[in-house]
């Protein structure tokens, strides 16, 4: 059983000892570097970085998917970990090892978990736990723009009107350092980077405010992001559900959870199912914004609409359907007016409803033949 136990795959500790500067290397390949740091007798290499090299020749050597080794940015040798001890894989890629959280999994599942760690297999007995009871939330949504002075003024003034005490989980220090800056130092507030793990205080916080997301930092070696956006999201899932967990750290809590960042919208699931509906009547999605637009659209006698619904009837034309009622009728080209002008008939079109002129425009698409320049179609799964 481990607790905290999301850190793990991202142990900030190892990933920052596990470097060698870039003056060490001497400009040579880096096996050939690391093999020289290694074996070295010089007393001007200290013993972190010999060892620090033996750890990186070896995954060089046997390379595993839970590890990167190569040059940073500033050219130095970064050893990028995502498991802190291999004798975690050991112990634990099996079936019968049982995963139990409320706050590891993502979207019920333990997959994106057990890939960070390098595990194969897991019991299917692993499941999500949350309880059916435990605490009240509310939910405010302020959609704002991060790092806009609007964002930022917002986060400040919903700070300082927040009920207290007040918890503000950022992901930086920062952020943490301006906002401590703007709203001052107060007994009954805390703003903590990373505060959505490792923080057990005895406050039962009565309001838990996020200015943004707190996405993973993408990491780069030789070039390359050994983290992808999907990594980022599905921590930043874990971390907000973690943020939310701060609230409820008693049966009997009641906490307002108040989020200003916009990109929210774009996690999936995260809020515990038992308040699900009540984070789904706060969330704001922002229309009504005025655009203009230049538009093409073929012309179209507005005299054939009248003579089609006289020739045909008003009722749609489509086996078993019965509507009948003339303004919800549509007259239907056979041939689709975008192909250009021609001199229409009543026989190239029909009447139908809404619906079925919908299905026939659809079903009219998957027939038309391919554009003269286009000789073939590939499709890859």
């Amino acid at each position: 059983m481990f607790d905290e136990a999301d850190q793990l795959p991202d142990m900030t500790a190892l990933q920052s000892d596990c470097v060698i500067d870039a003056t060490l290397l001497q400009g040579q390949p880096l096996p050939v570097a690391l093999e020289r740091i290694s074996t070295t007798r010089s007393h001007t290499v200290e013993a972190e970085q010999k060892a620090a090299a033996r750890v990186m020749l070896e995954i060089l050597a046997e390379p595993v998917g839970y590890a990167s080794v190569g040059l940073d940015g500033d050219g130095n040798a970064r050893l990028h970990h995502r498991l802190p001890a291999r004798l975690l894989k050991k112990v634990s890629n099996r079936a019968s090892t049982v995963f139990l959280s409320a706050t590891l999994s993502h979207n019920g599942k333990f997959d994106n978990f057990r890939h960070a760690m390098g595990l194969d297999a897991a019991s299917s007995l692993s499941a999500s736990i949350e309880p059916e009871r435990h605490g009240a939330l509310d939910f405010v949504l302020h959609a704002h723009e991060v790092e806009t002075d609007d964002w930022f003024a917002a986060t400040v003034q919903c700070i300082q009107s927040a009920q207290r005490p007040t918890l503000v989980v950022t992901p930086s220090h920062d952020l943490t350092e301006r906002l401590l800056a703007a709203v001052g130092a107060q007994a009954d507030l805390l703003i903590r980077a990373g505060a959505w793990a490792g923080l057990d205080t005895p406050t039962r916080w009565r309001t838990v405010v996020i200015p943004r997301v707190p996405f993973g930092a993408p990491v780069v070696v030789d070039g390359e992001a050994v983290t992808s956006y999907l990594d980022a999201k599905v921590t930043a899932s874990r971390r907000m559900r973690q943020a939310i967990g701060r609230g409820l750290r008693t049966p009997d809590a009641v906490c307002t959870v108040v989020v200003l960042d916009a990109r929210v919208s774009k996690l999936g699931r995260f809020v515990p199912e038992r308040f699900a509906a009540n984070w789904s009547a706060r969330q704001v999605f922002e229309e009504g914004a005025r655009q203009e637009l230049v538009l093409s659209a073929a012309e179209r006698d507005p005299g054939l609409r009248k003579a089609a619904l006289k020739h045909y009837g008003t009722t749609c034309q489509h086996a078993g359907c019965d509507v009948s009622q003339a303004h919800l009728l549509d007259v239907h080209h056979r041939h689709p007016v975008s192909e250009g002008v021609r001199r229409t008939t009543l026989k190239d079109v029909t009447v139908l409803c809404a619906n079925h002129h919908r299905q026939a425009q659809f079903e009219m698409k998957l027939t038309q033949p391919l554009p003269a320049d286009v000789t073939s179609v590939t499709t890859g799964k």
